[in-house]
């Protein structure tokens, strides 16, 4: 899934979806995909299981 369309699903989540609320996601979603997308993967998910945050917030 294309990230312009992750962010648009992750919008929907905010409870309060304020200009500051999205600015924030916004820049948060970009750092995450930019740093995810330094793992060798072909999905997001399997790019999130290759940086082993999973693992390492147990």
């Amino acid at each position: 899934m294309p990230r312009d369309e992750l962010a648009l699903l992750a919008e929907t989540l905010l409870s309060e979806p304020t200009v500051r609320n999205r600015w924030r996601q916004q820049l948060s979603l970009t750092r995450i995909f930019d740093w995810l997308e330094g793992f060798p993967a072909d999905t997001w998910q399997d790019r999130w299981l290759l940086s082993g945050v999973t693992t390492r917030l147990r």
